[in-house]
């Protein structure tokens, strides 16, 4: 027959074999769920950055588009402006021209003057200095 003590030290020496087992096997489970709930807690602050990125974006999106018109209706009137200042630019020159123009043949008249003057009078104008 069998030796039941010899039997019953074998069950103990297994149970006690299982239950260090299932110790160390609880005490993984328990690692395990806390390696999870800091996975948990870091991809839900991932999660939130990644809303406010988001967002973020979405509002600077929004900005720029804003901003995009103002510069299209701006470089229109700049554009404007532009060709309003040239057009300017071009009809001072013109006047300035002609203002030359006018100065010389005031002074050609003037010359004139003073020798129609000078014939008649044998002198200068009293009330004009030659020019």
């Amino acid at each position: 027959m069998t030796d039941v003590p010899a039997e019953l030290a074998e069950l103990r020496a297994r149970v006690s074999a299982i239950e260090s087992r299932q110790d160390a096997e609880a005490s993984l489970r328990a690692m395990v769920d806390l390696d999870l709930s800091t996975v948990s807690v870091r991809l839900g602050a991932q999660h939130r950055l990644l809303l406010a990125l988001s967002q973020t974006q979405s509002d600077h999106t929004r900005i720029l588009r804003e901003h995009s018109g103002l510069l299209a209706e701006h470089s229109k009137v700049l554009a404007d402006h532009t060709q309003r200042l040239a057009r300017i630019e071009d009809r001072t020159e013109r006047i300035e021209d002609r203002t030359q123009r006018i100065e010389d043949r005031t002074e050609q008249v003037e010359a004139g003057v003073q020798a129609i003057l000078r014939l008649l009078g044998g002198g200068e104008s009293r009330d004009r200095a030659p020019a």
